[in-house]
């Protein structure tokens, strides 16, 4: 598809699993036929960025001849650990190919829509109650499946309880009925009397919990978190280490000098999760810590904690022709001038320009690209109207003055969202205008 920065491949594994070898081939291509810029989608998709029409067919080959097999039809999700995490009810990867294979021998006549996506969750660690499916299916015990319909578990609308072994001609049925509707539709359209036969009103009251994070630093499988630290623990082998990719962008040289150095450690499995990261599987606690430094060393990010974390940017002018900043720079002036602003509760956007593609979304604080400097957009989009322009080398006073701003009015107990709503725009801006503006 194509951005700012040229054309975008977009792509990703049914099980969400790459082995170091493969990681490496994406990551040399990235470098090969890209700009070098690797992204990990929300979802778990691998993005690399920069091509140009010459070298499409080019990646497209490097990437088939690493042995990658890329999805392809109705996107069927499993989670991160799937078959590896001992916390799961099922491996739900049977399950997902299953429907894989049942939608394509219907495919003639199931047209669907295009982002149309399935769940298949086991349950477990990495598990996909938070996250948003047309059709989920989620296991509630060792034989049984919880089937619902647009959204998360929170909010999907229950379908039916099915077995586990009838899970995947159910999804088929509710595909179909969405198919019906027509090739817009979506699984929210869908009503539960056009599910004839298969709808069972006891479902609605079965709540799942969506208590799934991303997967930030280490972590044993089958160990409760509170207690893998135990001493009696650490000579296992079943630990894995979250990996975020800084930014959500990682350069292909960084990420070939991480793999390089995992490799080293007897490594040798990578798997793609949403939260825009990748998890190391199998460690022993002391390939763990070298793991980590390594990981650390090569700029990624390994702590749930991490404030930067709360900073979303474009490629910026290292990646974008139509950017007039570099987000990344800016981002780490952000982070080391103004830490106190990225407490968690708002998120600061950075854009090269007001198109706003990594984070279309209104947030408290927006810096937009503009020929002069950056225009600061409160409470809205990029593209919205700038409430103050700070001129290029003012950004760091200006950061430094609204750190002092949020620390100086912070009543006890608040945060930096509760904060800047308080203060107001108007407030916001009489402290960031610059002598002489």
């Amino acid at each position: 598809m194509p951005t700012g920065d040229g054309l975008l491949a977009r792509f990703r594994t049914d099980d969400c699993r790459l082995t170091l070898a493969q990681m490496r081939a994406v990551a040399q291509a990235a470098s090969a036929f890209g700009n070098g810029i690797i992204e990990i989608t929300a979802r778990g998709s691998l993005q690399i960025r920069g091509l140009r029409p010459a070298t499409v067919e080019p990646l497209e080959q490097a990437i088939l001849d690493a042995g990658i097999v890329p999805a392809s039809g109705v996107m069927v999700e499993v989670p991160a650990l799937a078959g590896i995490d001992p916390d799961a009810w099922i491996d739900p990867r049977p399950i997902a190919d299953d429907i894989r294979r049942l939608v394509a021998d219907s495919m003639a006549g199931l047209a669907l829509a295009p982002k149309l996506a399935v769940i298949v969750d086991g349950g477990g660690r990495a598990n996909l109650g938070a996250v948003t499916a047309d059709v989920r299916l989620t296991a509630i015990d060792r034989e049984r499946m919880m089937l619902a319909v647009g959204g998360t578990n929170r909010s999907a609308r229950g379908v039916a309880l099915v077995d586990w072994e009838k899970a995947a001609e159910a999804v088929l049925r509710v595909l179909r009925a969405i198919a019906a509707i027509g090739p817009a539709a979506r699984g929210r359209d869908i009503e539960p009397e056009t599910l004839d036969g298969l709808f069972d009103p006891t479902a609605a009251g079965v709540r799942i919990p969506a208590t799934a994070r991303p997967i930030l630093g280490f972590e044993q499988l089958g160990v409760p978190p509170s207690s893998a630290a135990d001493p009696s623990n650490l000579g296992h082998d079943n630990w894995v280490l979250g990996l975020a990719l800084p930014y959500r962008q990682a350069r292909a040289a960084d990420m070939i000098n991480l793999l390089d150095a995992v490799e080293m450690l007897g490594i040798s499995d990578i798997r793609l999760c949403r939260g825009h990261g990748l998890i190391l599987t199998g460690l022993h606690y002391g390939q763990l810590l070298r793991a980590e430094a390594a990981a650390r060393k090569f700029g990624f990010w390994t702590s749930e904690t991490e404030p930067r974390a709360n900073i979303a940017l474009c490629a910026g002018t290292m990646g974008c022709a139509s950017a007039h900043f570099d987000t990344r720079a800016a981002a780490d002036l952000a982070a080391g001038k103004a830490p106190a602003i990225l407490d968690g509760s708002i998120t600061l956007h950075l854009s090269g320009c007001p198109k706003g593609c990594a984070h279309p979304a209104a947030t408290a604080l927006t810096l937009a690209g503009a020929p002069s400097g950056y225009g600061l957009v409160v409470n809205g989009a990029a593209s919205g109207q700038p409430a103050l322009y700070i001129a290029t080398n003012d950004l760091e006073i200006a950061l430094v003055r609204l750190a002092s701003l949020v620390a100086g009015a912070k009543e006890a107990g608040e945060t930096v969202s509760d904060c800047l709503g308080r203060l107001g725009p108007a407030r916001l801006v009489a402290a960031l205008t610059l002598d002489g503006q």
